[in-house]
């Protein structure tokens, strides 16, 4: 069942920081940008066994969408760097009360149709240094392919310029893109000490 879309009061109440990084046509020139990158390429998982031991994998049935990490286009991860720090880190701070945050990793995403990702923690394991998950919409016309929050039960409808920002540990899911491309920015934002997740 997909979710319905949230609403503002419910962002509010779950943590999630919602706001506008970049305007549409910000958005047409990083796009544009990102045309250009070199390494473009499967999304992997990182997946962890019964025993402990991590393998970063390919697996399509879980994770189906191309990523960059911005080679030969590194003044896009600039601008996205400083944006997040402009404009989401005082709502991650006024919210979680955490000062010791900077975003240290990031990555551009392309789903065409059929990509997804199922629901799943962007912590834990190696990945136990990240606090908080960045995702920023650069575009919305395409079919399907919202941010999913099953726990929450609700989905984020993307809109052109929008991100949001919440705590790593929260169940998420990118949800099928029925028709279209989506291009999204995503970072990561390395934490301090444990913060206590509403």
């Amino acid at each position: 069942m997909v979710e319905p879309y949230a609403s503002t009061a419910q962002l509010a109440q779950s943590g999630i920081v919602y706001e506008r990084l970049f305007s549409e046509a910000e958005c047409e020139r990083i796009r544009s940008a990102l045309l250009t990158a070199r390494d473009w390429a499967p999304a992997h998982v990182v997946n962890a066994s019964d025993t402990g031991e991590e393998a970063i994998e390919l697996m399509p049935e879980v994770r189906l969408a191309e990523v960059s990490e911005f080679a030969g286009v590194r003044k896009v991860m600039n601008r996205f760097c400083r944006r997040i720090e402009q404009k989401l880190v005082p709502g991650l701070v006024a919210e979680f009360g955490k000062s010791d945050i900077e975003p240290q990793e990031f990555c551009a995403i392309r789903y065409t149709q059929g990509g997804r990702y199922l629901p799943h923690r962007d912590n834990g394991g190696s990945l136990d240094h990240r606090a908080f998950s960045v995702v920023c919409y650069l575009n919305e016309d395409f079919v399907g392919g919202g941010t999913c929050f099953p726990d929450m039960g609700f989905q984020i409808e993307p809109r052109t310029g929008m991100a949001i920002a919440f705590p790593s540990e929260y169940l998420h899911a990118a949800l099928p893109v029925e028709a279209g491309c989506k291009q999204v920015l995503v970072s990561w934002i390395r934490g301090g000490p444990a913060i206590a997740w509403i």
